[in-house]
């Protein structure tokens, strides 16, 4: 299981409550809002819709940190529900491709209805 520092868990929890984002309001919206609107499908993939820094700590938190934070989450749904696919959906900007990519995720196409590329890494466990 990927591993959240303790000292860190304050910070991130205070950071989701407070989260800032003049960039893309898009992300600040569904931090604050969750996926209501997503439907489930027959296949258990598990979506990273939209993962960001909050200006307001931008430099405390890494955003390994941020990733590994999401995929905890994954990791204790999936030993519920099952699924072995993680999905994450992101601006089509060099850094943040290669961020995904570095961790282990693959180009899968882009969402027609937002101009977001989606990506997909495998999960086993």
């Amino acid at each position: 299981m990927a591993k959240t520092d303790p000292k860190k868990q304050g910070i991130l929890d205070k950071a989701i409550s407070f989260f800032y984002c003049e960039r893309n309001k898009d992300i600040e919206n569904f931090i604050k809002n969750g996926s209501r609107g997503y439907d489930s499908t027959a296949v258990i993939v598990y979506l990273i819709a939209q993962l960001a820094k909050n200006d307001l700590y931008r430099s405390e938190i890494k955003g390994e940190e941020i990733l590994d934070r999401a995929i905890n989450i994954i990791e204790r749904s999936q030993k519920l529900v099952g699924g072995r696919i993680i999905m994450v959906e992101c601006e089509n900007k060099g850094s943040l491709l290669k961020f995904y990519e570095e961790h282990g995720f693959k180009n899968l196409q882009v969402n027609r209805s937002n101009g977001l590329i989606q990506l997909i890494r495998n999960y086993y466990k």
